[in-house]
Parts: C-alpha cells; sequence; structure tokens
C-alpha cells in the first residue's frame, strides 16, 4: 500500500531531495560556494587531463610523421646515388669501349668525325683557297696560299771565295738543312 500513496511515489520523492538541496543551499551559501568550487576544479582538472592526451597523441603522430620524412629523405637519396652509380658506370664502359675501338682501329680508317660546323669552315677555307689560287693564276701570279709560300728560307751568307751574287746559302726552318743555291746572272 506504501506504493499506491503519493507520498512514497518517485516524483514526490525527488521533490523531497530537490527541495532538501535548495534547504541545504539556503541554510549554508559557503557549503553552496564550496561545492561550486569543488565542481569547478574538477572541471579544471578534467580538462588538463584531456589537454594532456590530445598532446601525447600530438606528438606520438609528429614523431611518426617525422619518422616517415626520414625513411623518405633516405630512400630518395638512396635512390638518386644508384641512378648516379649507374650513369657513371655507363660513362665508364662507353669510354672503355671507345678505347678498344681505337686500339683494334685499321691504321688507314679515320679516327675523328668532324661536326658540322668544323666541314662548314673547313669547305669555306678551302674554297677561299681555290677562288685565290684561280685569280693568281688569271693573274701570272704565286697564290699566297701555294706551298711555296710558305716556305721561309732566310739567306745566311755567302760561301768565302766566290761571289756573293751568284750564290746564296739558306737553311730550311722546318729541317734545319742549310742548302747552297746558283743563281744565274740576270746581266751578261
Amino acid at each position: 500500500m506504501a506504493r499506491d500513496s503519493p507520498v512514497g511515489s518517485p516524483v514526490v520523492s525527488r521533490r523531497t531531495d530537490l527541495n532538501n538541496v535548495n534547504n541545504t543551499y539556503h541554510i549554508d551559501p559557503g557549503l553552496h560556494e564550496q561545492a561550486f568550487q569543488q565542481q569547478i576544479l574538477q572541471l579544471k582538472k578534467q580538462q588538463q587531463l584531456q589537454q594532456q592526451i590530445l598532446l601525447q597523441h600530438f606528438q606520438a603522430q609528429q614523431a611518426q610523421l617525422a619518422e616517415q620524412h626520414e625513411q623518405q629523405l633516405q630512400q630518395h637519396l638512396k635512390e638518386f646515388w644508384e641512378q648516379q652509380k649507374q650513369l657513371e658506370e655507363q660513362r665508364e664502359r662507353r669510354e672503355k669501349e671507345k678505347l678498344e675501338a681505337l686500339k683494334k682501329k685499321d691504321k688507314n680508317e679515320h679516327s675523328a668525325v668532324a661536326s658540322n660546323e668544323v666541314k662548314r669552315k673547313l669547305m669555306d677555307f678551302l674554297q677561299k683557297k681555290q677562288e685565290a689560287a684561280a685569280a693568281a693564276a688569271a693573274n701570272g701570279t704565286l697564290p699566297v696560299g701555294s706551298p711555296s709560300g710558305y716556305r721561309n728560307w732566310s739567306v745566311l751568307q755567302a760561301p768565302q771565295g766566290s761571289d756573293a751574287s751568284s750564290s746564296v746559302t739558306s737553311i730550311n726552318p722546318a729541317t734545319g738543312v742549310a742548302h747552297s743555291y746558283r743563281m744565274q746572272s740576270m746581266m751578261p
């Protein structure tokens, strides 16, 4: 029967609890303030704990990310050095092959291949030389670039006891050999 009475119902008991709490705070405002301060302290402790947990998670992720970056850098450097080593080996292999080809080359074969610019300059030079030779032949003179134009014969002295106008000694600078030549006199 106690259940059927309104005094024993849960709603009435909650009201009674609330009234008792309100009466306690009304009776002692210091207790009310102290309970409020306790709640604030608990809330601050809980927030600090959450911040510490968050900071620990952040630091763990930061360390993991730094480790990943370090591994990526090391892998990239390793690949770079392997690539450099392969390029160096290829270069050395090509140089070795060129040396072997030069050693086995026939002496009659040409070993140099001229670039297009060198070929063009050589053709220009040869064309100018041919034009100069043709112009000199038309004038009846020796061309400047003719082989005799390159010889630099220097007169040393006439041999002793001979006529200076009829004999000349000269040295070929390329060979260092002295030659004595007799010139025919132009006057009778």
